[in-house]
This record gives C-alpha cells, sequence and structure tokens, in this order.
C-alpha cells in the first residue's frame, strides 16, 4: 500500500473500514523509476458507503537499489 491510511482502516472505535485496490505498475527504463498506481474505494462498515480512492507514487532507483 502507498500511505499509512490504507493499512490502518479503523474510521472510529466500534467501526472499521475495508479497501479493495487495484495496483498497477510501470517500469520506465530513461528515467530509472517505477511508477505505482493504486485505484479502488474504501467501504464503510456500518454505512456500507464507497469512497473513491486514486494514489499515485514514483519510486527511483540506482545502482540496483530502490531509494524510498
Amino acid at each position: 500500500m502507498i500511505s499509512k491510511e490504507n493499512n490502518r482502516g479503523n474510521r472510529n472505535r466500534n467501526q472499521k473500514g475495508y479497501y479493495e485496490f487495484k495496483t498497477d505498475y510501470t517500469y520506465n527504463s530513461k528515467a530509472h523509476s517505477i511508477t505505482v498506481k493504486q485505484t479502488g474505494y474504501r467501504i464503510e462498515e456500518q454505512s456500507g458507503k464507497k469512497t473513491t480512492i486514486n494514489k499515485i507514487k514514483k519510486l527511483y532507483f540506482d545502482n540496483y537499489t530502490l531509494q524510498f
């Protein structure tokens, strides 16, 4: 997951949020980077509402090592 928000899941003390994601990875050989795109939604346990989530993060690497 891209952020801590995705792993927490707690909305209130007695309510949990559930997540469904699709993750796509794209490698760019010129920039030596990997682009991570996550699309999906969070479902609230009590109300059943879906909230759309779209996140993009670019990871650069050099000499066979990923740098975060």
